[in-house]
């Protein structure tokens, strides 16, 4: 039966062809796929450019910052989106990476404290990176407070992305201007059209204070984010709280980014002098920055990461619309007997991505892999955990985007103790999610639904 539609529609194709085709319309048709061809080619030659630009700005900043803390550490610096390359399991190389200490923040209104209460406690500087960031009460009390840092002789820096923080208005950025905090538009939606570059947003979400204390994960700056958006309801993250060496590593980071979207060069030792922790775990900072470096790290990253477990992994992710790369690895580790986890969530504030998600869960169940969906709210956070050695928790999504296009930015964990509370984290998420069954066959429909997924995953 299958055959004779798809024979039907093939006939059905010809006979339109044959009753409507002329030489005209066949020079119209190639002409304008030729003017397509050439508008796509000319799109490619402008980012092309403007790429090699970003690259030259990254190599500018790292040449300054050498001549201040040193050519070793610059380097290190540097290559922080490649440290993917020199992943193990069991053992951390170099000395800096042990010097840490963390705390896993796994409630939305503990990590705000945390954040609120680490930046009151600011006396040099502080640096914000967020994709999103809203004018509503979470807004309006981070907003206050930095305007009383800034008032009390704090140095403010605050990088927001161009689309992400799109509605911020225009009221919010003068107040804080006024008051003599720093702010800077990262990737503007004019900058966008000029250079073809609106699917490279920043993605990251970093608190830095004084050089000695960071934190990062899931959390942007929003009431939503507090369980406050009525239609998303109670919100499901995870961040980590640094202190050590790990923060230089992240200082690093936004200071390049300052420079690229600001154009300001701040390569002062001053900003890199935080405490060393002695005794503390190993941690290594992962960043992705598709548009900078000549591989996409965080996908590398997460292969490396992958392939190398040996028992089990866990991912908790809001969206799971993989590459294919990614998607081959984990078929395969599952095959041969590593037990994989995914933590997906039953709703979503993206109803294109809910739905892609919802196709990739059942084609990775297929494959033998559990897929959970969590119903205790909106599941954001964004963790890894390989076989109880090491653990992950940033920003990059298990999708597209975020392994491939948007700028990244996790913490690699090494302690043993602080993996196992991660784990424990997500096995109290796992208690409130169902497990998916294996034979959930996708229909014609959603096949359908899937080839289409694959085609726009880039820009879900």
């Amino acid at each position: 039966m299958k055959r004779l539609i798809i024979l039907g529609i093939i006939l059905y194709f010809f006979y339109i062809f044959l009753k409507y085709f002329s030489v005209k319309i066949g020079l119209k048709l190639l002409l304008i796929c030729l003017l397509m061809l050439i508008c796509w080619t000319l799109v490619q030659d402008v980012q092309s450019k403007y790429f090699v630009k970003l690259r030259d700005k990254n190599n500018t900043y790292f040449t300054l910052l050498a001549q201040n803390i040193g050519e070793e550490k610059a380097l290190y610096y540097k290559n922080i989106p490649n440290q993917w390359e020199i992943l193990n399991l069991d053992l951390v190389q170099g000395e800096d990476e042990k010097n840490n200490q963390v705390e896993i923040l796994g409630d939305q209104y503990h990590t705000f404290s945390y954040i609120l209460d680490e930046i009151s406690k600011a006396k040099h500087h502080i640096h914000l990176e967020y994709f999103i960031v809203r004018n509503d009460r979470i807004g309006e009390k981070l907003k206050n407070l930095l305007i009383e840092k800034s008032k009390a002789g704090v140095e403010v820096r605050f990088i927001y992305d161009g689309f992400g923080s799109y509605l911020i208005g225009r009221k919010y950025i003068r107040e804080l201007e006024e008051a003599g905090v720093q702010l800077s538009k990262f990737s503007p939606i004019s900058q966008t059209f000029r250079y073809f570059n609106l699917n490279h947003r920043n993605h990251r979400k970093i608190l830095l204070v004084d050089g000695e204390t960071a934190v990062i994960g899931g959390s942007n700056i929003g009431d939503e984010y507090l369980g406050r958006d009525k239609d998303i309801g109670k919100w499901r993250d995870m961040d980590i709280l640094i202190r050590g060496d790990a923060v230089k590593e992240l200082q690093a980071v936004f200071l390049r980014d300052w420079y690229i979207s600001k154009g300001e060069v701040i390569a002062d030792r001053t900003y890199f002098m935080g405490k060393t922790i002695i005794e503390g775990g190993p941690i290594k900072i992962i960043a992705g920055d598709p548009p900078i470096t000549e591989v996409n790290s965080m996908e590398h990253f997460y292969l490396t990461t992958i392939y190398n477990a040996k028992d089990y992994l866990y991912f908790t992710t809001p969206y799971l619309i993989p590459p294919d790369s990614i998607l081959l690895a984990l078929e395969s580790v599952a095959a041969r007997g590593v037990r994989i986890r995914i933590l997906i969530s039953d709703r979503s504030d993206n109803i294109l991505g809910e739905y892609a998600t919802n196709l990739y869960a059942k084609k990775l169940a297929q494959a033998g892999i559990e897929v959970y969906r969590y119903m205790d709210g909106f599941l954001h956070s964004k963790v890894v955990v390989v076989d109880g050695k090491v653990a992950t928790i940033g920003t990059p999504n298990l999708d597209h985007r975020g392994l491939r296009l948007d700028y990244e930015v996790l913490a690699a964990v090494y302690h043993k103790d602080t993996v196992k509370l991660i784990e424990g984290f997500l096995s109290k998420d796992l208690e409130k999610a169902h497990l998916m069954k294996e034979n959930m066959k996708l229909s014609f429909i959603e096949r359908l639904g899937y080839t289409l997924v694959r085609m726009i995953r880039g820009i879900l």
